[in-house]
């Protein structure tokens, strides 16, 4: 199955195709939707996008380990990191396997920040 060319809501690089899967009610598959999902190999956020409506949103999840896929965890606290830079608290996540890939977020946890 061809899917469509997905962008990243938050870098807007171009993302690495995971899956597609359709979404509905009833027995008449013509009526569900069909949404491809994506991840972003720039900031390892995970974004699907409805083909019907072309809406796109970020999923609930925290980014992946570019190197392994493994979803970040919490791994320690920096209070250096404020605003813009990072969440208030100062919270940092990385991969469990790979704890040089940090991230840390905003104030809301929708957007995630690389750290180098």
């Amino acid at each position: 199955m061809e899917h469509p060319k997905l962008t990243c809501m938050q870098c807007g690089s171009e993302l690495t195709h995971i899956t597609t899967y359709r979404k509905g009610e009833g027995n008449n598959m013509d009526d569900w939707d069909t949404y491809d999902v994506g991840s972003c190999p720039k900031c390892s956020r995970s974004f699907h996008r409805n083909r019907r409506t072309d809406e796109s949103m970020a999923l609930p999840c925290e980014p992946q380990c570019p190197r392994c896929g493994t979803p970040a965890h919490f791994h320690s606290v920096d209070r250096t990191l404020t605003e813009p830079a990072g969440d208030p608290t100062g919270m940092i996540y990385a991969c469990t396997l790979h704890p040089e890939h940090r991230w840390t977020r905003d104030g809301t946890g929708d957007r995630w920040t690389p750290l180098v």
